[in-house]
């Protein structure tokens, strides 16, 4: 005769370890369409409804509410609210479409791309660099004192914002000397900046902003201008992950982490502004340190700073693509030991005594916010094979022949 009992508490989540007739009280084994509540209650899922239907949707990113979406070769802008769409600009068709949101702005790569969308309009993240120094030279007709001279040039874009430059070209002048500059080429909608500074010291000073090619003459040197700042920074590049931590924005490309400069993350310094990591970076995520997971999962600080400290927080990795990050500040991921958490500069496993995911490639997590109910929801792709830590049933048999 089957007994059945009451249980109006599930307080302690789901429970595939034991066995489903060893199932302690609590527990829940499987909940189908069903939302846990505070409590320990259990509900009907939330309903959903369509608010865009497109081709080959292969990503959705937002700010505010509005919505990025990654349509085929179309970037589309969907209002949650109303549903209405308009297509913003072309893009690679396939590939990449990750972001995040930083000082009310959206910075997201593609392919081949990084951009930035403010709500109404999509521009480039980064600005034009200048990867060689243009042709110098010296002359006569000044007032330049004799000796040694770096020239450098950057470009500043119709927002305002300044690019990365090489290192400065050395030219040496003769006493009552000039530099000529020759400017070949300047990015539509940008204005190149000349800079020219004394090699005995450290600073480049403005001394010149043209719109138009041609040569820009340097007969004396103002120290009292605008000083060169971008040497050896560069536009970001294409990621595969893009997580804004503090001030700025890491971007994951293969194993490497690109960290932007504080409050200008529109430059990377390409020489000392990364962290390396022994394999591809599979989960980032910014809680109060930047959480990073690559053979092993890694907790960084101090990232923005020339001391950047790394530690091992987990011996294994996280389940790419899990990452999340939660409405109190802390981050998540999902791995083949249960649910990981950030807990200070630490990760910690919430639940590895009773639950044991299916061992899976890849996967996509999210926040749901329901009623004030906030669930974070893991759906795992590519599932290589049941995890063994899991509770099953089998029977072993024996045949006798008589």
């Amino acid at each position: 005769m089957t007994t059945f009992r009451t249980v109006s508490d599930w307080g302690k989540g789901a429970n595939n370890v034991a066995s489903k007739d060893r199932l302690p009280t609590g527990f829940v084994r499987h909940a189908v369409n069903l939302d846990p509540l505070p409590g320990g209650r259990l509900a009907l899922r939330a309903g959903y409804e369509r608010i865009y239907t497109g081709a080959e949707v292969r990503g959705v990113l937002s700010l505010g509410r509005n919505l990025l979406v990654a349509d085929g070769t179309s970037l589309v802008e969907v209002n949650s609210d109303t549903g209405a769409s308009r297509v913003l600009r072309s893009i690679a068709g396939a590939g990449v479409f990750v972001g995040d949101v930083l000082n009310g702005a959206l910075y997201f790569s593609t392919a081949n791309e990084c951009l930035q969308y403010d709500g109404s309009e999509v521009i480039p993240w980064g600005v034009p660099d200048v990867l060689y120094q243009p042709a110098g030279s010296a002359g006569a007709g000044g007032g330049l004192t004799e000796g040694y001279y770096q020239v450098a040039v950057t470009h500043t874009d119709t927002w305002g914002r300044e690019g990365g430059t090489d290192k400065p070209v050395v030219i040496f002048v003769a006493q009552n000397g000039t530099i000529t500059v020759n400017v070949a080429s300047i990015p539509s909608g940008c204005q190149a900046n000349i800079y020219v500074g004394s090699l005995s010291g450290s600073t480049l000073y403005l001394q010149n902003v043209v719109r138009e090619t041609g040569a820009v003459v340097v007969g004396q040197v103002q120290d009292d201008t605008q000083r060169c700042s971008t040497v050896l920074m560069r536009a970001p590049a294409p990621g595969h992950i893009v997580v804004a931590h503090n001030a700025g924005l890491a971007v994951a490309t293969d194993r490497a982490v690109f960290m932007t400069s504080p409050m200008q993350p529109h430059l990377v310094d390409r020489v000392r502004g990364f962290i390396q990591f022994p394999s591809v970076i599979g989960a980032m995520v910014s809680a109060s340190a930047l959480f990073v997971s690559a053979d092993k999962c890694y907790s960084l600080t101090n990232v923005e700073g020339d001391g950047i400290s790394q530690k091992t927080v987990l011996e294994f990795p996280a389940i790419p693509g899990t990452a999340v990050k939660l409405p109190d500040g802390r981050g998540a991921w999902m791995t083949r030991y249960g649910q990981a958490m950030t807990d200070g500069d630490n990760l910690k496993l919430v639940n590895r005594e009773s639950v044991a995911p299916v061992e899976a490639s890849t996967g996509v997590a999210g926040v749901l916010d329901n009623n004030g109910n906030q669930l974070v929801v893991t759906t795992l792709k590519g599932v290589n094979r049941p995890n063994p830590l899991a509770a099953s049933d089998f029977f072993v048999g024996e045949i006798i022949n008589p």
